[in-house]
């Protein structure tokens, strides 16, 4: 038994269904899905490193696209190296990224250097993905801090509510600052352990209090 050839596979069936959830999420704002850690075996990654994060980069990354892991997240775990090392895609500055990488702890203003898009290819615009500490589509229990999102737009019936902790009213605002310009702006991917969803730039995001 070819045990490199075996974990290929592997890795391509993970890809596979990673990227169907994550489609899933962008078709439909706001919904959570859930998506399995990056596969440990043979894989070559520090064991403080998020195997989340690294099966999302894993799954969007390759050779010709670019990436930047914010402070915060770097700081904590070897994502960058990891992500090099699995998908060959390289580091670049936080205005030229393809991918953003960030948590609930970095500074959300930055997002205003990310990259847009322009109107000959709007698409270009980076796909932020934050960490942060709670994420579902039920009310938050009275034990946990957190705000409620509302998004309305393409894909969602009315609107709907996502509940979120580490995410703030400041990242709505810079949000929707640089999404004002639709067609251009940013895409939010929201992770918190296996469960993710997805903002596209073409939702009106809002907060309430919880």
């Amino acid at each position: 038994m070819n045990l490199a050839v075996d974990f290929d596979k592997q890795l391509v069936l993970y890809s596979q269904r990673t990227f169907r959830q994550i489609l899933d999420c962008m078709a439909r704002p706001g919904k959570v899905n859930w998506f399995q850690p990056f596969p440990a075996s043979g894989s070559g990654f520090e064991a403080d490193v998020s195997p989340y994060l690294l099966g999302l980069g894993y799954t969007l990354l390759d050779v010709e696209v670019g990436f930047y892991v914010f402070q915060q997240e770097q700081s904590r775990t070897g994502l960058a190296a990891a992500l090099e090392f699995q998908t060959n895609s390289q580091v670049c500055s936080l205005a030229e990224a393809d991918f953003i990488f960030m948590t609930s702890a970095d500074e959300p203003e930055s997002l205003a250097n990310a990259k847009c898009g322009n109107l000959d290819y709007p698409d270009s615009g980076a796909t932020v993905i934050i960490r942060i500490d709670y994420l579902s589509e039920e009310r938050l229990p009275e034990t946990v801090a957190g705000v409620q999102l509302e998004l309305k737009g393409p894909g969602i019936f009315g609107k709907k509510a996502l509940f979120v902790t580490g995410l703030t009213e400041r990242h709505v605002r810079v949000l929707r600052d640089v999404n004002v310009e639709f067609p251009l702006g940013i895409d939010l991917i929201l992770v918190c352990g296996g469960r993710l969803a997805c903002i596209p730039r073409s939702v009106e995001l809002n907060v309430r209090r919880n």
